[in-house]
C-alpha cells in the first residue's frame, strides 16, 4: 500500500514538473527573437527540400548557443541525418538522452538514435537502443508501436512485424498494434494476414467499421492485380469461417468473389450479408450493380428478382431501373420499355417518374427504332415536369428523333432551341457534336467543318474530339471535285443513323473498292459495325478483317480488330477467340487510341469470360 502510495505521488509529481517545464519552454519561446524563429523555419524548409548543408550552415550557430532547444538539436539532427554525417546526429541525441527531464522523452530521443543507427548500417547498436527504449517504458503500448516504426521506418519490415507479434505475446494482448501491423502486411504484400488484422481492428472498435471497409476492398482490388497468390482468399474463408453470422464477414467474402469473377458463389454470399444486416434488399442491389459492371445480366437478374419478393422494399424502383438498363445492355429493349412504363405507373415519386419517362423515350428511338414513340413519350415528359433537369435532355433526344425520321430541319431547329447551360456539360458537348453531325449528314460540309471545330474549342478535352477530327480530316481530304465522293458516304452515315441499315450497306458498297485513302476504310468498319448491330456476326467478322487485309497500316485497323473482340466476348461468348483478338491490338498496335480501352476489355474478358488460372504461391 505504502508503495502504491509513493508511486501515485511520484506521477503527480513528474505531472506538475511537466507542466512547469511546458511553461518554462513557452516562455523561452516568447523570448525567443522573431529573426531566430525564422531562421529556425527556413532551415527546417532547405531540409525538406534537401538542402541540408546549407540547414546546418543555419542551424549549428543556434544548437551552440542553446543545445537544450529540443526544436533547434532535433532539427540540426535531421540535417546531419541527411548529410549522413551519423556521428554528429548521434552525438546530438545522446546529449538529448542526458538531459531529457522526463522519462517520455528520453524514451523518444533513444528511439531516435535507434533509428540513426539502423541508417548507418549498425544493426547491433540500432536494435540494443530500441531494447533499451522498450525497457525504459516497460508495458506502455505507444513506446512498442513506435519502436516499431523504427524498424519499419529504416527499412526492416520483417523485423517489425516480428517485433509486434513477440510484443502481443508478451503484454498478452492478441489484438494490439492490429491496425499497424494490417498496413506493414499491405506493403508486404501479404493481403491475406493484412485482412486479418483489419478484421481484428473492427472487432476492437465497431466505429472503424467504414474504414476497415474501404482497406478490404482496396486490399481486394490489390489482390485481383497480383500475378501470385497473396492469402487473401484464404484468410477472409477463415474469418467467414469463424464468423459466419457476421455481415462484414460475409460481405468481405462476397466482395472478394465478385472479384474473382465467381458470381454465383457472390450471390449466396449477399443474399446472406442481406439477411443478417436486415437489408431490406440493400446489398442485393449492391451486388446487382456489381454484376451488371461486369456484365454477368443473369446474376441481375437473380438479385433483382429477389428483391422484388420482399415486403415493402425501399430499394424495388432502383432494382427495376437496374433490370431495364441491364435488358437494354442485352438488346432486349421491348422488355426495358415495358419495365420503364411499370415504374411510371406504379411510383408517385417524381423524380423516379421523369427518369423511367427519359429512359423509355430513349430505348423506344435508339433501341425500337420508334421516333415517333419516342417523340410523343419525351413530349409528355417536358410538357409534364418543364422544370426537371431532364426536360432539355429530352429534347435532345426529341431532335434526334425527328432528325431519325428525316426531318433535319425540324431537329436543327430543335438543337438551336436548347440552352447548352440547361445541360450537363457531358450533354453540352454531345449537343454541339449532333449539330455538327446534322451538317454532315446534309452534306453542308463547310459549316460541318465550322461546328466540329467549334465544339473542339469549346471542350477541348471531349470525348467527341477525335471524332471531330476524323470528320474535318475526310471534309479536307475530299474537298472540290471529290466532295462527291464524301456525300456518298454522309448519305451512308444519315440512313445509319435513321435505322435504314441495308440502304446504308448498299452506299458503303459503292466505297470499298475506290482508290481512295480513308473512304474505303471507312465503308469496311461501318459495314462491319451495321452488319454487327443486325446480328450477322459471320458478315461483320469478315467485314473487319477485309478491312485489316487491304489496309493492315490503317488508322481504322485497329478500331477493327477490337470490333471482332467485342462480337467474340458479347455476343459468341468465346473466351479464347475474345483473348486473342484483344491481344492482337495490344501487340501489334501499341500506340492506337484504343489500346487503353482494349486493355481493359482483355482484363474484364480473363476475369469473367475466361476461367481464371490458380495464382501460384508467393
Amino acid at each position: 500500500m505504502a508503495l502504491a502510495q509513493t508511486l501515485q505521488k511520484a506521477k503527480v509529481l513528474a505531472s506538475f514538473l511537466l507542466v512547469l517545464a511546458v511553461g518554462a519552454a513557452a516562455s523561452k519561446a516568447a523570448a525567443q527573437s522573431p529573426g531566430e524563429t525564422q531562421r529556425i523555419k527556413n532551415a527546417e524548409t532547405l531540409i525538406y527540400s534537401g538542402r541540408c548543408g546549407d540547414a546546418v550552415v543555419q542551424l549549428r550557430p543556434l544548437y551552440d548557443a542553446e543545445p537544450q532547444n529540443e526544436r533547434v538539436a532535433l532539427s540540426l539532427k535531421n540535417a546531419y541525418v541527411c548529410l549522413k554525417d551519423y556521428d554528429s546526429a548521434r552525438v546530438i541525441l545522446e546529449r538529448l538522452i542526458a538531459r531529457a527531464p522526463f522519462l517520455t522523452q528520453e524514451i523518444s530521443y533513444r528511439l531516435e538514435l535507434s533509428a540513426v543507427y539502423f541508417r548507418a548500417g549498425d544493426e547491433v547498436h540500432g536494435r540494443q537502443t530500441v531494447d533499451e527504449a522498450v525497457t525504459l517504458g516497460e508495458g506502455n503500448l505507444q513506446y512498442y508501436e513506435q519502436a516499431a516504426d523504427v524498424f519499419i521506418g529504416s527499412g526492416y519490415y520483417a523485423d517489425g512485424v516480428k517485433f509486434l507479434q513477440e510484443s502481443r505475446r508478451k503484454l498478452g494482448q492478441p489484438r494490439a498494434f492490429a491496425r499497424k501491423l494490417a498496413q506493414v502486411y499491405e506493403i508486404l504484400r501479404n493481403y491475406g494476414d493484412a485482412a486479418r488484422e483489419y478484421f481484428a481492428v473492427v472487432q476492437q472498435d465497431t466505429a472503424q467499421e467504414v474504414m476497415v471497409s474501404g482497406k478490404v476492398a482496396a486490399l481486394i482490388k490489390l489482390d485481383a492485380q497480383e500475378e501470385f497468390d497473396t492469402g487473401l482468399g484464404e484468410a477472409l474463408a477463415e474469418i467467414l469461417a469463424g464468423n459466419p453470422r457476421n455481415a462484414e464477414a460475409q460481405r468481405y467474402y462476397g466482395d472478394y468473389l465478385v472479384a474473382q469473377g465467381d458470381f454465383a458463389a457472390a450471390f449466396d454470399r449477399f443474399r446472406m450479408v442481406d439477411s443478417l444486416a436486415q437489408g431490406k434488399g440493400r446489398y442485393l442491389l449492391y451486388f446487382a450493380r456489381a454484376a451488371r459492371d461486369n456484365g454477368v445480366h443473369e446474376m441481375v437478374h437473380r438479385a433483382c428478382a429477389l428483391i422484388e419478393t420482399i415486403p415493402n422494399s425501399p430499394y424495388l424502383v432502383q432494382a427495376q431501373f437496374l433490370l431495364a438498363e441491364t435488358h437494354a445492355a442485352a438488346g432486349e429493349f421491348a422488355q426495358a420499355a415495358e419495365l420503364y412504363e411499370k415504374i411510371i405507373a406504379g411510383t408517385p415519386n417524381d423524380r423516379d417518374r421523369t427518369e423511367a419517362f427519359f429512359s423509355l423515350g430513349h430505348v423506344q428511338l435508339y433501341g425500337l427504332h420508334d421516333p415517333r414513340a419516342a417523340i410523343a413519350t419525351l413530349g409528355g415528359l417536358i410538357e409534364r415536369y418543364p422544370r426537371s433537369p431532364l426536360a432539355a435532355a429530352g429534347t435532345v433526344v426529341v431532335a434526334d428523333a425527328y432528325l431519325a425520321l428525316g426531318q433535319a430541319g425540324a431537329a436543327d431547329s430543335l438543337y438551336a432551341q436548347i440552352e447548352l447551360k440547361s445541360l450537363p456539360q457531358r450533354n453540352q458537348e454531345e449537343l454541339l457534336y449532333k449539330q455538327a453531325e446534322l451538317q454532315f449528314f446534309t452534306g453542308n460540309f463547310s459549316l460541318a467543318r465550322d461546328a466540329y471545330s467549334r465544339m473542339m474549342n469549346t471542350y477541348p478535352k471531349s470525348v467527341f474530339v477525335n471524332d471531330c477530327l476524323r470528320r474535318m480530316m475526310l471534309i479536307t481530304e475530299y474537298a472540290g471535285m471529290d466532295e462527291a465522293i464524301l456525300q456518298i458516304y454522309s448519305n451512308a452515315a444519315y440512313a445509319q443513323f435513321r435505322f435504314e441499315y441495308q440502304t446504308a450497306l448498299e452506299l458503303l458498297n459503292k466505297l470499298k473498292y475506290r482508290e481512295s485513302k480513308i473512304l474505303p476504310e471507312l465503308a469496311w468498319l461501318t459495314s462491319g459495325e451495321i452488319l454487327a448491330t443486325l446480328g450477322r456476326d459471320t458478315l461483320a467478322l469478315a467485314a473487319y478483317d477485309t478491312l485489316v487485309q487491304l489496309r493492315p497500316e490503317s488508322f481504322y485497323a485497329p478500331l477493327a480488330i477490337e470490333r471482332k473482340g467485342d462480337i467474340y466476348a458479347h455476343t459468341q461468348k468465346n473466351c479464347e477467340m475474345a483473348r486473342t483478338t484483344y491481344q492482337q491490338v495490344i501487340l501489334n498496335y501499341p500506340k492506337s487510341l484504343n489500346v487503353e480501352d482494349v486493355r481493359k476489355k482483355l482484363w474484364q474478358t480473363e476475369r469473367i469470360l475466361c476461367a481464371r488460372t490458380e495464382k501460384p504461391k508467393s
